[in-house]
């Protein structure tokens, strides 16, 4: 793995890990399952157009631009 490819794993490590007092497994999943929901559901991206994630991916099927699986090839 070439070092630019593992910044943004080290700073979603540093952010939302290492920083947070996870006492279990099952507040760790907890948290990043709140986390996700967040970010694919309701964080706006510049990259696409200020949609979310959730929106670009099921447009893409509901405009018929995509197959399952395909959508980011």
């Amino acid at each position: 793995m070439k070092t630019y490819e593992l910044v943004p794993k080290l700073k979603f490590w540093n952010s939302h890990i290492y920083l947070k007092d996870y006492q279990s497994m099952e507040e760790v999943k907890a948290g990043l399952k709140r986390y996700f929901a967040f970010y694919n559901g309701r964080r706006y991206n510049a990259s696409i157009e200020y949609r979310t994630p959730d929106e670009v991916y099921t447009s893409a099927f509901k405009d018929g631009q995509a197959e399952a699986g395909t959508l980011l090839e």
